[in-house]
């Protein structure tokens, strides 16, 4: 009776059970199989910060390239490694970076420039260790090696030949006067005179330049020195540079010797150039009235000459003769304004006595050889470049070669070709190499 009721009241509690698991299946009251998400799981500040946390991955993706672009390919692998064990956080990127070698930028110009490369500290103590000399020590140096001596006899050699317009060996003189006394001014001064000069050289312009560089270091040795200011004048003019620059030369010249002659004959020359008559002709009566001394006259007289003012400058060089009848210069630029006025008989004279004053003048010997040449008097040029011919130098010696030609034409021209074919020889034993003598040579 007992097991009866026993088992009866076991199937009771089983069915209770099975019920209780039907309705709490059917009202999904314990859960159930369905575990969707709760309400609040879909909310969406639950999902912003996943949002948020995603975007930073673009920065170790940006390093990531830096990396590769600036490490090798071994490196950029292990920065790709890297990569992948990091978080979200913002500061892994700048981890990375700080954490790759120090990046070295070279400039592409410094291939092209070597001095922009630095050098090694070193080489730099190295070169700080070199002797270096000071000023005073350079000039004791250039002092111990000057010869004033010799300077002076250059010099004084030097003036003779410009007396006689001997350029060539004026500039010669004065050269060597410069080498054996390199601060010498006044060898400056002077050899700045002469590359002034309009000589039938070849490279005038050159010539000119270096006239206002010495003219110019004689201003910065002698700030009061009116000469060098004219000189200064004069090779800006020669340059063809009429500017203010050079107007204010010749009167900075004049400010400072107001006596000076051939500032005032510069400065008119200029005038003239610039179109303002009236003021050069008042400036060359200035010359010549400040012009006292037989040089200063000559000086004052060629460059009238110079400006084509040859009949202005008569007086002057017949003053000039008057007061030194031995002045070289005077004689010739007199006979040269002689021969421009027509009268050939006063200006052989004139030309004659100055080439017997000085007979290796090339300048006074050319005159008088083209003097000869218009009178037709073929046989006195050729005497004159027999002369000139043994003493041409420089420069001279190929314009003279010119001159051999010209006298050849002259006796070609006048059917005496065997002459002309001889003559044109002698022009080659100067300049071997001039093509208008070769082809006429060839057409003999």
């Amino acid at each position: 009776m007992s097991r009866v009721f026993s088992l009866f009241i076991l199937s009771l509690v089983f069915s209770v059970f099975a019920a209780g698991q039907d309705l709490g299946s059917g009202n999904k009251l314990f859960g159930g199989d369905d575990k969707k998400p709760a309400a609040p799981v879909k909310v969406k500040p639950r999902k912003a910060p996943v949002k948020k946390a995603a975007a930073p991955k673009k920065a170790p993706a940006a390093a990531k390239r830096s990396l590769q672009k600036q490490a090798s390919p071994s490196k950029a692998a292990a920065a790709k490694r890297t990569s992948r064990k990091e978080t979200a956080d913002p500061s892994a990127a700048a981890k990375v970076a700080s954490s790759s070698p120090k990046q070295v930028i070279i400039d592409p110009a410094a291939h092209k420039r070597p001095d922009l490369i630095k050098k090694p500290a070193s080489n730099e103590k190295a070169a700080d260790k070199r002797p270096s000399r000071s000023n005073d020590e350079r000039t004791r140096t250039a002092d111990a090696k000057a010869d004033p001596v010799k300077a002076r006899e250059m010099i004084a050699d030097g003036d003779k030949a410009l007396d006689g317009r001997k350029f060539a060996f004026a500039e010669d003189r004065f050269r060597k006067a410069l080498a054996a006394s390199p601060d010498n001014t006044d060898a400056e001064l002077k050899l700045s005179r002469v590359l002034s000069f309009p000589v039938p050289a070849a490279d005038l312009g050159g010539r000119y330049e270096e006239s206002e560089k010495l003219a110019r270091s004689v201003i910065s040795k002698d700030p009061s020195n009116a000469a060098a200011y004219d000189r200064l004048g004069v090779a800006l003019e020669m340059r063809g540079l009429i500017s203010t620059d050079t107007e204010g030369a010749y009167k900075r010249a004049i400010a400072l010797d107001p006596n000076y002659a051939p500032a005032y004959a510069h400065l008119a020359r200029l005038r003239n150039k610039q179109g303002i008559r009236t003021e050069s002709s008042s400036l060359y009566t200035k010359a010549a009235e400040h012009a006292s001394s037989a040089n200063d006259l000559v000086s004052v007289a060629e460059v009238m000459q110079s400006d084509q003012r040859f009949a202005d400058s008569m007086p002057l060089l017949n003053k000039a003769v008057a007061l030194e009848p031995r002045n070289a210069a005077a004689n010739a630029l007199l006979g040269r304004a002689q021969l421009v006025a027509g009268d050939n008989a006063s200006a052989e004279r004139s030309l004659k006595r100055g080439r017997d004053l000085d007979p290796d003048s090339f300048y006074i010997s050319t005159m008088l050889f083209g003097l000869y040449i218009r009178q037709g008097n073929n046989s006195g040029a050729e005497s004159v470049l027999d002369s000139i011919s043994r003493s041409a130098y420089g420069f001279e010696r190929e314009a003279l070669a010119g001159q051999f030609e010209q006298l050849g034409d002259a006796y070609g021209k006048s059917g005496r070709n065997t002459d002309a074919l001889r003559i044109y020889k002698r022009a080659l034993t100067f300049d071997p190499a001039r093509e208008s003598v070769l082809i006429k040579l060839r057409r003999k």
